[in-house]
């Protein structure tokens, strides 16, 4: 029985040595950011199977890390504290470490988010506006934030393709305008495969939803997308993401 108490006691004094005590701390503090660089990935519009299929994507930045504190941590002690204890030393700058991953990671988690909110939160609705973007139509991002706003979970919502012309319509007898912009999409939840479309007018990069989840194939103006489309196919670029000039009066 004695020699049970003082093992156990050795265990303990074992468990508050310092070199474990730092080990236990790192390990955690890599769990937590390799978490938090998982889900930054994720957010930022990657598949949760493809970011753990590359280690590299999630593991890099954290090991990086690790590895810096523990060579800054081996200059400080031995060249500013070399009568003070390394582990000591260490356990300061892997917890500060984590406040500024932490800290940075937010800035680009809001800088995510941001980016999102008007370019979707999957890889082919950002690939579809970026085009949008490259083509100098800005205005179709704004279009796209108002349709997102509507659905729970918009990266659920797949974008097939968008149709845009200039057009203007009047408020207190004052003519301004505008961007008409109908999205073409479906949801990648749904099994039937089912195509929808929406309707949006963008004034002064300020967004009104006219309408949302319309079926493609029983709606009357629909009609009037497929000559919008038609349109674009003869000229060069992109089909699917190119303001086309037509006379407002035409339709509104």
């Amino acid at each position: 029985m004695t020699k049970s108490f003082s093992d156990l006691g050795q265990q303990s004094k074992l468990m508050r040595s310092p070199i474990i005590k730092a080990v236990i701390r790192t390990a955690i503090i890599l769990l937590v950011e390799i978490l938090l660089m998982i889900y930054y990935f994720y957010f930022s519009a990657y598949k949760l199977p493809d970011i753990l299929d590359s280690p590299t994507m999630f593991l890099l930045f954290p090991v990086l890390t690790l590895v810096s504190m523990l060579v800054i941590s081996l200059v400080v002690r031995f060249l500013f504290f070399r009568k003070g204890n390394y582990f000591s030393v260490y356990t300061i700058l892997i917890n500060s470490s984590l406040l500024i991953y932490v800290v940075v990671l937010a800035y680009y988690f809001n800088t995510q988010w941001n980016y999102n909110k008007t370019h979707g939160y999957n890889a082919g609705n950002q690939t579809l506006i970026d085009m949008a973007d490259n083509n100098g139509h800005q205005f179709i991002g704004f279009a796209f934030s108002k349709l997102q706003s509507e659905f729970t979970f918009p990266r659920d919502l797949d974008l097939h393709s968008y149709v845009a012309k200039d057009t203007a319509f009047t408020i207190n007898n004052v003519s301004k305008k505008s961007q008409l912009v109908y999205f073409i999409y479906g949801f990648t939840n749904d099994n039937n495969n089912k195509e929808y479309f929406s309707k949006v007018y963008v004034t002064d990069l300020t967004s009104q939803l006219i309408f949302y989840n319309k079926k493609v194939s029983d709606d009357e103006e629909y009609n009037y997308v497929r000559i919008l489309k038609k349109e674009k196919e003869t000229v060069k670029g992109y089909k699917t993401s190119m303001t086309i000039e037509v006379d407002p009066n035409i339709y509104q």
